[in-house]
């Protein structure tokens, strides 16, 4: 690491979402001076259409502890996650979305954690502020997940995540790039924990994760990171295996 890495890095990946960042930008910048540790934001621009980047571009004129990079079109929040990741510098990273649905406040929660010894630790949302339809197909993947995965944790679609530099490098290592960062971070030997952090509503822009977003980020969870495409392929094997025989 460099002498002059900051002790934190925090990870935003931005697609459009021009309305929220000015308030982000303010709240961010006080409770992390307030927080006391040297930090940066790492911005990845993930290819939007809306003003996002000139703001961005903006905000790093006044405040040089932001870095901004651009991606050449929308590859998706798990693709600019890990180019954050890749260019992140400090001990602690802390990834948060953009919407502020997530509360900047709360970031210092996941340091303290961090520095207890945890590898990862994740954010859950106890007084979830979404409809009621995000909410029960977000609970009905918590519980899909903690089945194909034996991984349990209440809430793997939080976006407030925190890691320490050691994970985040073997993490960077994988070759796949799947959204369900805490069942990776067990995979790779991690010790993960969860803090119960606060939520609120959109206020700006729109979701970004519809019916078919979060029925694609399941099925990428099960190629991914399970044997469960391995053991179907076999069950189907012996299955027309007896059928061959017995005709």
């Amino acid at each position: 690491m460099s002498e002059t890495a900051p002790e934190i890095s925090i990870i935003l990946p931005v697609y459009n979402e021009e309305g929220s960042l000015p308030e982000l930008n303010k709240r961010l910048t006080a409770a992390m001076e307030a927080h006391g540790d040297s930090y940066e934001v790492v911005v990845v621009d993930d290819g939007s259409r809306d003003g996002s980047y000139a703001l961005l571009k903006e905000i790093r004129e006044q405040d040089k502890r932001w870095r901004i990079a651009r991606l050449s079109r929308n590859f998706g929040q798990s693709a600019a996650i890990y180019a954050g990741f890749s260019l992140s510098r400090g001990q602690y990273v802390i990834m948060i979305d953009a919407d502020l649905q997530m509360y900047p406040e709360d970031i210092p929660l996941l340091i303290t954690k961090l520095r207890e010894g945890y590898d990862m630790v994740s954010g859950w949302r106890v007084d979830r502020r979404d409809s009621l339809f995000r909410w029960g197909m977000s609970r009905l993947l918590n519980r899909y997940t903690e089945y194909v995965t034996g991984f349990p944790l209440h809430d793997h679609g939080c976006s407030l995540k925190g890691f320490r530099r050691p994970m985040i490098e073997r993490m960077v290592a994988f070759t796949h790039r799947c959204r369900y960062l805490p069942v990776d971070a067990a995979t790779l030997g991690g010790k993960v924990a969860e803090v119960p952090v606060r939520h609120q509503s959109r206020r700006h822009g729109q979701s970004k994760y519809g019916l078919f977003k979060l029925v694609a980020t399941a099925f990428d969870m099960i190629t991914t990171i399970t044997i469960m495409p391995l053991q179907v392929i076999s069950a189907l094997g012996v299955f027309f295996s007896f059928i061959g025989f017995g005709m």
